[in-house]
């Protein structure tokens, strides 16, 4: 009888998840077509210069938001899934000390922005509105609690409207001949809506948040389990965003223009790997105490297809490189081109690196993820500082792919505990013997229903 419950309950698990995938790949899919449109209009519109202050004020930002999220991402859906019957206490815990650190960091960064020479001349305060977004976005902590539950689709309805929303209010901002800091305000206004959807949804679904259910020794609890997530958090967006602020300190905010459309249209492809690495994650959350092989097989399947997936996606965009951006940015923004055949070959290391983060955080093994990626950032400003002087845009684009390659497999080396997943993502880069594998867990994917 449990035999029978179990086979049941397994097709019914994954059924679930590819739906949750389907869902997640549509959004980030609207999400990818819309937002590069209204991405290519505004720089148009702003011109290099212009729309790389307000990239690099965007990116100066975005090194501050992993302070922000206190790394409760990914944590908060693991704590649910184990233990649901405390999903409202730790959503309220974990959105209240969001919201709080958000403010806290937000200021701090103004402060700095203001008092250093990071930024241009008066772009402190484009960036102070970037904080103020970054704050109001802790309420995507819901979106954690739809991910554990496999229930993607009200994230994506309520993202779809705020995008929607947002798109419509940045074409009219272009026609009004709106000036730089309109446009961080649209950001706002998008992450407002999208935070009020997601409440109303939550509280729809049953789910409940107020300040009663928050407490301090929960909160207390998940900060100490993720603080080696959020350091690793801080050196992520180091790897992430540093490039840009590197390039506006010894270069131009006009090169900052060039490689932000550049590392736009590389990095917008990322969503297939957060969309499958997150749909598999609860599945694999059942297998590793249910079946320990099975377990390591699907793991081994998806870095299979996402490696080949982020090969193909690089192939494909060098090619394509100058057209596409001949077609959305015009000959303003030409020597993107080049930044962009370089830059979207870090994707096949983000795309593996996607599914090892859920697997660091399935294992507890929290503190290495703060090792891989401070490694990355280290090497990443290194050579920056080498590159970016004598080559620019190119420079960076070099450095960030060096980076991401040390950050998501070649440290992995180092320890005993994570040398099995080295050689998992080495076995899925031999393509000729990895491609039977990859395409049968593709097919997999795209035959449940």
């Amino acid at each position: 009888m449990r035999t029978d419950i179990a086979s049941t309950a397994a097709p019914t698990a994954l059924k679930k998840a590819v739906v949750n995938a389907k869902w997640l790949l549509a959004w980030r899919v609207l999400q990818m077509g819309a937002g590069l449109l209204v991405n290519a209009l505004v720089a148009r519109h702003l011109g290099v210069d212009s729309f790389g202050v307000l990239s690099l004020s965007m990116a100066f930002a975005a090194l501050f938001a992993p302070l922000c999220h206190l790394g409760l991402n990914s944590l908060i859906s693991r704590e649910i899934i184990r233990e649901p019957w405390r999903s409202d206490e730790l959503v309220s815990t974990a959105l209240l000390f969001r919201l709080s650190a958000g403010t806290v960091c937000g200021v701090a960064g103004v402060l700095v922005a203001k008092l250093t020479n990071v930024l241009p001349d008066g772009a402190w305060a484009i960036t102070a509105v970037f904080f103020l977004s970054t704050t109001l976005g802790s309420f995507h902590v819901l979106d954690y609690w739809f991910e554990a539950k496999t229930a993607s689709s009200y994230t994506v309805k309520a993202n779809a409207v705020g995008m929607l929303v947002g798109v419509m209010i940045k074409v009219g901002l272009v026609m009004l001949n709106a000036s730089i800091i309109a446009f961080a305000w649209a950001y706002v206004v998008e992450i407002v809506l999208v935070a009020l959807i997601l409440n109303r949804f939550y509280r729809k679904q049953g789910g409940r948040f107020s300040v009663e259910f928050a407490k301090l020794s929960t909160a207390r609890a998940l900060v100490l389990t993720s603080w080696p997530l959020i350091l690793s958090g801080v050196a992520e967006a180091v790897n992430l965003k540093i490039d840009q602020v590197m390039l506006g300190v010894l270069a131009t905010s006009g090169t900052v223009g060039e490689y932000a459309v550049a590392a736009r249209l590389s990095e917008v492809w990322y969503f297939g790997a957060v969309a499958v690495a997150a749909s598999i994650y609860p599945r694999l959350m059942e297998l590793r105490s249910s079946n320990p092989v099975a377990y390591h097989q699907r793991l081994q399947q998806g870095y299979d297809f996402l490696c080949l997936s982020g090969v193909c996606l690089a192939i494909g965009t060098t090619l394509a490189a100058p057209f596409v951006i001949r077609m959305l940015y015009g000959n303003a923004y030409q020597h993107s081109a080049a930044i962009l055949s370089i830059h979207i070959w870090a994707s096949i290391f983000v795309y593996t690196r996607a599914l090892t983060s859920k697997w660091l955080i399935m294992e507890n093994i929290l503190g290495f993820s703060l090792i891989s990626h401070l490694c990355g950032a280290v090497v990443n400003v290194a050579c920056n500082f080498a590159l970016i002087p004598s080559f620019g845009g190119i420079g960076a684009a070099y450095s960030t792919l060096i980076s991401y390659s040390v950050s998501s497999v070649f440290c992995f080396v180092l320890l005993n505990r994570t040398r099995g997943q080295f050689f998992m993502i080495i076995n899925s880069l031999f393509l000729p013997l990895s491609i039977p594998r990859a395409v049968r867990f593709g097919r997999e994917l795209l035959a449940r229903r």
